[in-house]
């Protein structure tokens, strides 16, 4: 009889150590997705916001919305973006989504959508008058980008994009 429930003890204790360890491996590899969703729902909110920014004229407002998208490029810059609260099933969802994200993900699209970024980014800065502060963010955006053409194209390229945004908002 004691041997029995000795039996039963350990098959439940290693039941669940394995249990631990399974989740714990599962939240160590997605993390890193969930950074990249909240970051991504971060991108899209300032981008927003950005917009009406600049449909209503508010080159302050623009400013700091385009700033704060070119930040969530840098893994550095968003602490919000580091501390992580998961619930029970949450390493089970992103384990499936990391591997969906992973066949159709490319770090030169990412690479190109910053440099897209930096030039909206560089665009208002020149807008508010920051010029010094504007080219340097051009060189950035056009390395980034890797516009093939010349820095007063991708210019061009940019400031018909944020006329789109802003005619389309």
């Amino acid at each position: 009889m004691i041997k029995n429930k000795l039996t039963c003890g350990l098959i439940f204790l290693f039941g669940f150590v394995l249990g631990i360890i399974s989740l714990t491996a599962l939240n160590v590899n997605t993390n890193d997705m969930y950074l990249n969703m909240l970051r991504s729902r971060f991108r899209v909110e300032q981008e927003m916001l950005a917009k009406k920014a600049a449909s209503d004229q508010n080159i302050i407002r623009v400013l700091h919305h385009r700033y704060n998208v070119v930040s969530t490029y840098a893994n550095d810059e968003f602490s919000v973006f580091n501390n992580l609260e998961d619930s029970f099933l949450l390493p089970i969802q992103l384990f499936i989504l990391k591997h969906v994200v992973a066949s159709i993900e490319t770090t030169k699209g990412e690479r190109v959508a910053e440099g897209i970024e930096r030039g909206k980014l560089a665009f208002t800065l020149e807008q508010a008058g920051m010029i010094p502060d504007a080219q340097i963010e051009w060189k950035k955006a056009i390395n980034l980008a890797n516009y093939g053409k010349t820095i007063d194209e991708f210019k061009e390229y940019v400031s018909s994009i944020v006329a789109t945004e802003i005619q389309n908002n």
